[in-house]
């Protein structure tokens, strides 16, 4: 296990040079940075077979990703297409999800198992949202279907997820869960937004806002996690309901979407490949 520092070394030189490695072969460096991880992880150079220090920081790129994509939505170009986005995510969501139970259960695997499965078909990712940022087609129409639709099927697959925990461990109590969930949308919808709009009038630091943003940012995913759904989901709420308080122009969305890009999701990324095991 090599130290801690050398660790950070070597991803700072990754982050620095696939970029520049996946620009000459004409792949995205998402599949270099997942290259990278691979080569790095215990199956193949076993120089980090400890990966607890870099799973930590790279949920934090997952959960970057999710509230990029709330707080750069155009709302106004959204609700003419919600229907299209409902249609897409219950579709997107429950072919794969249905074909997905129906070829478990072919195989021979309980119906728990066949659910979970399906539901991990079904659930898809923003993880290539950085790429449709970076070019700046985020406000396409398509662009704000699929958001929304990956949004519903990933809230799809968390709900299966969910009940197949219910029938395992059925000690949970569901009145107390939905008090729970109503708290994490008071806070987050109902005093996110106003402390927002009162801190930015009054400090106009930037590295003070976005300190405030970072740390409404991670309490909100505390919350989901504590209401029994899931850091991602209460990422992408704290994006929407910032959504009308950091312009998108602004210097404070520049760097939310510089240090996420530069430094976050690339871990996250390496933290996926650090997960794959080439032997198996």
């Amino acid at each position: 296990m090599i130290s801690e520092l050398l660790l950070i070394t070597l991803l700072l030189a990754a982050i620095l040079l696939v970029p520049m490695f996946s620009r000459k072969i004409h792949i995205p460096s998402i599949v270099g940075y997942i290259a990278v991880g691979i080569i790095l992880g215990s199956s193949v150079g076993g120089v980090v077979k400890d990966s607890s220090f870099l799973s930590t920081i790279g949920q934090l790129g997952m959960l970057y990703i999710m509230f990029q994509a709330g707080i750069e939505i155009d709302m106004n170009d959204f609700r003419p297409h919600r229907f299209h986005s409902i249609i897409f995510g219950c579709l997107s969501f429950a072919l794969p999800f249905v074909l997905g139970l129906i070829t478990s259960r072919l195989l021979g695997f309980g119906w728990d198992t066949s659910l979970l499965l399906g539901a991990m078909y079904g659930s898809h990712t923003l993880m290539t949202y950085p790429i449709v940022s970076r070019y700046g087609v985020q406000k396409i129409p398509a662009v704000n279907i699929v958001v929304g639709g990956t949004i519903l099927a990933i809230t799809l697959s968390l709900l299966v997820l969910a009940l197949i925990e219910s029938h395992q461990y059925p000690a949970g109590n569901g009145i107390g869960m939905l008090t729970k969930v109503f708290i994490l949308f008071v806070i987050v919808w109902g005093i996110f937004p106003k402390l927002a709009q009162w801190f930015f009038k009054r400090w106009q630091e930037e590295s003070a806002q976005f300190v405030l943003v970072m740390a409404m940012l991670l309490f909100s995913a505390w919350l989901a996690d504590w209401a029994g759904l899931e850091g991602i989901l209460g990422a992408f709420l704290c994006g929407v309901a910032l959504n009308g308080r950091v312009p998108n122009r602004s210097t404070l969305m520049g760097r939310i979407n510089f240090i996420g890009n530069t430094l976050f999701v690339p871990i996250f990324l390496i933290g996926v490949g650090l997960l794959i095991d080439v032997h198996t």
